[in-house]
């Protein structure tokens, strides 16, 4: 969110793919998160994840992604502001 008020130049979207009840979409909520968010709710989200060509085995899994479609940065695992920052252009 802080880098997302820093960057008003970037769209910002966060996806999620997570069990059915997963408390996700709530934290974000507690949290006072107010990006455009998304949902997937699976019985075994990594099932669906590994169908994806090109997913890397792990989660969370990070993408910045260009107008264009191509990949700035993608990041596995939890992903700091200031890396998240430093692999973004501009």
């Amino acid at each position: 969110q802080r880098i997302a008020q820093r960057r008003p130049d970037l769209r910002w979207l966060l996806i999620s793919v997570e069990p059915p009840g997963a408390p996700v979409a709530r934290t974000l909520l507690r949290w006072g998160v107010s990006l455009p968010s998304y949902s997937l709710q699976a019985r075994d989200p990594l099932a669906i994840l590994q169908r994806i060509p090109g997913w890397p085995d792990g989660i969370p899994f990070t993408l910045a992604i260009s107008p264009g479609g191509g990949i700035y940065s993608s990041v596995v695992g939890a992903v700091s502001e200031s890396t998240l920052e430093q692999r973004l252009p501009g």
